[in-house]
């Protein structure tokens, strides 16, 4: 149960703090943004950034974006009985996001074939950065796998269908069993 925070205190009132924003509409409360999708994009841009700007906005998503960065990434080397794992484990808010960036395909409208694809995808990406932009690297990184893809058939054929997915799949499995995958970089 989430209380109000108190604002009367027996040593002072708080009074110098904005009120909370609730629920707000990250593309309409943007007029410079909302005016440059409409103009760069297509009807199915300003509509997909319209559902999306008042998904991500709302109140709940923003509370995802906030424990995923409170809660950073952990390397898990080994399991308890000492054997090697190499794992990276995440925050579920982390997982989240990542699920909504994918069934909204921020990474994969571009390569669609949808009029404005790649104005949809800049669209989406920008109102996902102000939630969160860690999981913005690796939606992002999916986006421009593809075209590298491309230029070998043989991995596209191999990878495209997985990185096109609408489905984001967190298990730590081999490719071929993911229903959907991101694509990353190692360093």
């Amino acid at each position: 149960m989430h209380y109000r925070p108190l604002t009367e205190l027996p040593t002072h009132s708080v009074t110098n703090q904005p009120p909370e924003l609730g629920d707000i509409d990250l593309f309409a409360g943007d007029a410079a943004f909302a005016e440059a999708v409409a103009r760069e994009g297509s009807a199915q841009s300003v509509e997909r950034a319209k559902a999306y700007g008042r998904l991500v906005g709302s109140e709940e998503v923003r509370a995802l974006g906030v424990d995923a960065n409170r809660h950073p990434p952990e390397l898990v080397s080994f399991d308890r009985y000492g054997r090697r794992l190499d794992e990276v484990r995440f925050h579920p808010a982390y997982h989240r996001l990542m699920e909504i960036g994918m069934e909204h395909r921020q990474p994969s409208v571009a390569w669609s074939g949808e009029a404005g694809g790649h104005v949809s995808h800049a669209a989406l990406e920008f109102i996902l950065h102000q939630v969160d932009a860690g999981v913005c690297c690796p939606l992002s990184m999916t986006y421009a796998g593809i075209p590298a893809l491309r230029t070998n058939p043989a991995l596209a054929r191999l990878w495209e269908a997985k990185l096109l997915s609408d489905k984001y799949d967190p298990r730590f499995l081999p490719m071929e069993e993911k229903a959907g995958c991101t694509m990353g970089m190692a360093m």
